[in-house]
């Protein structure tokens, strides 16, 4: 038997790519390490297609060490990141991408940890926006939709 089903494409795909970032991170996290070389392009395509755009805003990182960075631009931020290649984020990072906390050190995973919270609320967003410039289409066959 065929059914018709009705879903928003663009919100779909968003949710999928929004749920491999985070998985990708949380794999981040708990190994404790950059991105290789030949992960940075899918991270890139992965990054902008689960926030569609959003995530420019100013932010503020909480480190566990109690340590503030206050980042102008949160996706430059997150992208300069995907070409760091040390476990130890060091103050000459901090410098070259915000100008300041020279003095700095943070495990890597610390970072993707706040990379992973701040997405969730950039993702809420980015998830509006798709139901608003998502069309609807029709899907026959399963209950659940393809990705378009």
């Amino acid at each position: 038997m065929t059914s018709e089903s009705q879903f928003r494409a663009t919100f779909e795909d968003t949710k999928a790519k929004q749920k491999q970032l985070r998985h990708i991170l949380d794999g981040l996290i708990a190994e404790n390490r950059p991105l290789k070389a030949d992960e940075r392009d899918k991270l890139f395509d992965l990054y902008a297609d689960a926030n569609i755009g959003l995530g420019t805003s100013e932010t503020v990182l909480w480190l566990s060490n109690n340590k503030i960075i206050e980042v102008p631009n949160f996706e430059k931020f997150v992208r300069d990141l995907f070409y760091y290649e040390k476990n130890l984020v060091d103050g000459d990072f901090f410098f070259q991408t915000l100008g300041k906390y020279k003095t700095y050190e943070v495990e890597i995973k610390e970072l993707w940890k706040q990379i992973r919270s701040k997405t969730m609320g950039v993702g809420a967003e980015a998830l509006t926006q798709a139901i608003r410039i998502s069309k609807e289409q029709t899907h026959l066959g399963s209950s659940e939709p393809a990705l378009v």
